[in-house]
């Protein structure tokens, strides 16, 4: 028998290859995070960000997932493979389109985290806030607000950024 989150992530598989293409500001806020978080990373030598190009298969019989921005350590990874990548990211980042539905992205969240991802970050372009999911805290987030500062805490260390200039497009 099927779990909950299996039927949940099939159906979100299937109404996946169905919706729209992200718009011009989704890609925009997912290049802009990719930017911040590549630059502490390779200062840093902490491991490789990847865009949403990179295709993660946690073997879990579940669809393979694409975040929009993610960051590996070197610890779990150590180089860039030419196929899909079946560790966990340390972060994953989610960025939030007006297609999406709040039960598909909260599907994602907990497949993440099944998978073992420390942390995940969802975006919100439309209102500038960021939902910060831990491993350690399941499906209970923490809301960023415009002026708050986004911390990797121990996942990604050193790495700090203020929220609103993760959606600052003008």
């Amino acid at each position: 028998m099927a779990s909950i989150l299996e039927l949940e992530l099939t159906e979100i598989s299937d109404s996946e290859d169905k919706k729209k293409m992200a718009s011009g500001l989704h890609g925009f806020i997912g290049s802009r995070m990719n930017y911040f978080l590549r630059a502490h990373v390779d200062e840093q030598g902490l491991g490789y960000v990847f865009d949403a190009s990179a295709t993660y298969d946690f073997n879990d019989g579940l669809p393979k997932r694409e975040p929009d921005v993610s960051f590996v350590s070197t610890g779990k990874l150590s180089a860039p493979l030419d196929e899909d990548i079946t560790v966990a990211p340390d972060i994953a980042v989610e960025v939030v389109s007006k297609n999406d539905k709040v039960f598909a992205v909260h599907a994602k969240v907990r497949q993440y985290q099944q998978a073992g991802v420390s942390l995940v970050w969802v975006l919100y372009p439309d209102v500038g806030t960021v939902d910060v999911y831990r491993l350690e805290t399941g499906l209970r987030s923490d809301v960023l607000l415009p002026d708050d500062e986004l911390d990797g805490g121990q996942v990604l260390p050193g790495f700090k950024l203020l929220i609103h200039k993760i959606f600052d497009v003008g």
